[in-house]
């Protein structure tokens, strides 16, 4: 393949209902090691409109999504030696955390250590996981499954875990339908019971067996209040579910959600529009519940909105939207809900705020934006809230920071950013 042809297909893409939507740039040319390179660079984000048939990179040519083509996409970690989970890889260090890291080739597993460094465990072969701009991989049941969307985001994949190698095996009956095109966006509930995925006509939701990782779809599923969902996420109270939504208008959904059986319904007023020129994409809820902050990348903007605990309509947090930089998509909060931060896919760099507890006002931290072409998507920290990581798909790497627990400030990590061939979406799990 020529390199131009192999530069073309390294992108996150949309799914193609979306309005207006954004496509990752082109992987830096020139790499060498894959380490970021040392260059002034270039505007990397397009705002895009959506065809009929959105835009194909996909060598499958037959989806509505794209994705980055499979051959390109190894996560085989420079000097790793690559191969699949049967491969015998090293036994993890002492510490129980694990991140996950998908690619168009398959899921990576990485150890994590007392200070934070990555060390590679086992590789799982799949060429066909989500590569959504609001997708993600989450873990259920104390670190006992692993779930993504397809490349279509029309099924669900389920894995088991194993505990000592980070290995991947899909579970009986595994990929589960979702009913349609979605986003790759997936939220469990806080008791792990319940499994919600957006996609083109609603809100698909499934019961989750916590002992074999198998899904059921809940009785009436999907729920809509007539908006296309983008990215979802649950309050951590179990009262209600949220979606970001295709338009300003549609930009925010609230569902009432029914415990006991998982169903959901929208709230009155549902959906509700949002103050800026576009919609909203990534959003994460505050781990006190009530408050859901929303990425707006054409903006450079961070939506906060306070949910009402009885009714669910929401409303802007004092000072809301605020400022990021430079086409912020996917964001991230540390496990106390102190800090958040975002990914700034045009220069690469984290926008970083404290976070009011009381209030919800966010405020830059001191040295905010920190790093230079090392985050162009996810951002994720780690369940002891000491360390960020960030993707770099473009660079081949995951670049991890340490985080002031005092005043949220990032320090790069040593021997950072850490090889990890295209690198996308990333979870991290405590394992058992």
């Amino acid at each position: 393949m020529s390199t131009a042809k192999a530069e073309k297909k390294r992108r996150l893409v949309a799914p193609s209902y979306f309005g207006d939507w954004i496509l990752l740039p082109e992987r830096y040319p020139n790499q060498g090691s894959g380490l970021i390179p040392n260059r002034t660079p270039t505007p990397l984000w397009t705002i895009l409109r959506s065809t009929s048939r959105g835009t194909k990179m996909s060598t499958l040519h037959k989806t509505f999504y794209a994705l980055t083509a499979a051959g390109l996409f190894g996560v085989f970690v420079v000097g790793c030696g690559g191969g699949s989970y049967g491969t015998n890889p090293p036994p993890p260090p002492n510490a129980h955390e694990v991140l996950f890291t998908d690619s168009a080739a398959g899921i990576q597993a990485f150890s994590i250590d007392s200070s934070g460094m990555l060390t590679a465990l086992a590789s799982t072969p799949d060429s066909d996981l989500s590569r959504f701009i609001t997708g993600n991989m989450l873990t259920a049941a104390s670190g006992k499954f692993l779930l993504v969307t397809d490349s279509a985001g029309t099924n669900i994949k389920v894995f088991s875990i194993n505990q000592n190698t980070g290995g991947l095996t899909p579970v009986s009956g595994s990929p589960f339908a979702i009913g349609g095109a979605g986003s790759g966006s997936l939220a469990m509930d806080s008791s792990g019971k319940y499994l919600y995925a957006p996609y083109q006509t609603g809100v698909a939701a499934f019961s989750f067996n916590s002992s074999t990782g198998t899904l059921s779809p809940v009785a009436n599923s999907p729920f809509s209040d007539g908006s296309s969902p983008f990215a979802g996420a649950v309050d951590p109270s179990g009262k209600f579910f949220y979606t970001t939504g295709s338009t300003v208008q549609t930009g925010l959904s609230v569902y009432a959600l029914n415990s006991a059986i998982g169903a959901l319904t929208p709230v009155a007023g549902s959906p509700f529009a949002t103050p800026l020129s576009t919609g909203p994409y990534n959003l994460v809820v505050a781990p006190a519940g009530g408050t859901v902050y929303a990425t707006v990348p054409s903006n450079n903007a961070v939506l906060g909105m306070s949910i009402n605990p009885v009714s669910g309509t929401p409303s802007p947090v004092a000072g809301s939207p605020f400022s990021a930089v430079d086409t912020d998509m996917f964001l991230g909060l540390a496990p106390t809900g102190k800090f958040l931060y975002t990914c700034n896919e045009g220069n690469g760099t984290i926008s970083a705020f404290t976070v009011n507890s009381a209030s919800g006002t966010l405020t830059p931290i001191a040295g905010t934006p920190f790093g230079f072409s090392n985050c162009s998507t996810t951002v994720a920290v780690d369940p002891s809230g000491k360390y960020l990581y960030v993707a770099n798909p473009g660079g081949n790497s995951i670049t991890g920071f340490s985080i002031d627990a005092t005043t949220g400030v990032l320090t790069m990590l040593n021997g950072s950013p850490f090889p990890a061939a295209d690198a996308t979406l990333i979870t991290i799990a405590t394992l058992q």
